[in-house]
């Protein structure tokens, strides 16, 4: 599932004939400033001193393994993305609308990890009776793994395996 962001990236890249490195560091740079943004929103929504809220913001962007890193590695973009992903999800609970929903497909598509997001989602939603969100990221679930599928069959030589699909959910519930 680690082929959406860079097939969309390369995609605007050679329709508008734009080098795709030059795509892959905007897109980094954009997602981190979006990471640091939302970790801001996430710091006033939970009403925390001046001090903490350095803190928290500090983590964020003096952390060597988030922002430099990406930075010096740009095609790392799925990562990028996740953790964004994870940001919009976690600011979507503070604020109790669709950004949950959003944070879970960022986090989905950028990461198969992003599947526990999912779930976290569906609870969730299924909780607070969110049942018009609940079919709607159920049907971007399913729609998120068959294109998964699609592209893993028509890329690959050999049959696509559900095995490293489902390999980690099976492995703890299994």
């Amino acid at each position: 599932q680690r082929f959406y962001i860079p097939f969309f990236i390369g995609l605007i890249g050679n329709s508008l004939s734009i080098d795709n490195f030059f795509l892959f560091k905007i897109f980094t740079y954009i997602s981190l400033i979006l990471i640091i943004y939302i970790q801001y929103l996430l710091i006033l929504k939970s009403n925390c001193n001046f001090k903490t809220a350095f803190m928290f913001i500090s983590l964020v962007i003096l952390n060597p393994y988030i922002t430099r890193y990406f930075l010096s590695v740009p095609a790392m973009v799925n990562d990028v993305f996740f953790i964004l992903g994870l940001h919009i999800f976690l600011y979507g609970l503070f604020q109790k609308n669709y950004l949950i929903f959003m944070g879970a497909i960022v986090s989905m598509i950028s990461r198969q990890t992003g599947i526990f997001v999912f779930f976290s989602c569906f609870f969730y939603l299924f909780q607070n009776k969110m049942l018009k969100l609940l079919i709607y990221n159920f049907l971007i679930f399913i729609s998120i793994i068959l294109l998964s599928i699609f592209y893993a069959k028509n890329s690959s030589i050999s049959d696509f395996d559900f095995d490293h699909l489902f390999g980690l959910i099976k492995k703890i519930f299994i």
